[in-house]
């Protein structure tokens, strides 16, 4: 049993469907990446017509393109995400500079942005962050220092276990907010967790 399954109600199981699909993706494209890689490396130091010896530049060529999946792909949140819950100890409002542009910056392209840094203390030791930003940002108003949280495994956003004081209910997969007698999420469609204790 897969131990998002094991705290998400069965109502949730479209949540469920999302993870799994989220993961078996990632998987696959790192399984693809690395076939391609393969191949092109046994061409290369195989087949290769120059019959040369590969040199050590080559050898920290693959190196790095081995590392692809790590950083575009995150395959390594599909095998050390896991479920927990925890207390917000702190709630940090920062400016952050970013581009419209990737490769070539400019000062016509900078701007700056207000973020929202969410500090939590897992029941398990240790701390958990969540930098809210963009659209997102009106979570900010959601989240307060002292709620206790739950992450799921796989999903971004946090749930709270205290909502009797709300007015609004959160899609963990989006984040977007809904009216609170929803069922499903307004813009994605996944369910709502709605689970109070």
């Amino acid at each position: 049993m897969d131990k998002t399954q094991s705290m998400l109600p069965p109502e949730n199981h479209d949540i469920l469907r999302y993870v799994k699909q989220k993961n078996t993706k990632k998987i696959l494209l790192a399984v693809i990446w690395y076939l391609l890689l393969a191949a092109v490396t046994v061409y290369y130091s195989v087949v290769h017509p120059d019959g040369k010896e590969p040199s050590g530049l080559s050898y920290l060529a693959v190196a790095l393109l081995a590392l692809v999946p790590f950083f575009f792909f995150k395959i390594q949140n599909v095998f050390l995400d896991h479920n927990w819950e925890g207390m917000i100890v702190n709630k940090k409002y920062d400016q952050i500079t970013e581009s419209d542009r990737k490769f070539e910056p400019t000062w016509e392209s900078l701007h700056t942005k207000t973020v929202v840094i969410l500090t939590v203390k897992k029941d398990s030791g240790g701390k958990e962050t969540l930098t809210l930003k963009d659209d997102s940002l009106i979570l900010s108003d959601y989240y307060q220092e002292g709620d206790r949280v739950r992450h799921y495994r796989g999903i971004r956003f946090y749930e709270k276990l205290d909502k009797t004081k709300d007015n609004m209910s959160l899609c963990i997969v989006c984040g977007t907010l809904n009216s609170p007698d929803t069922a499903f999420c307004r813009y994605c469609g996944h369910s709502i967790v709605n689970i109070v204790l």
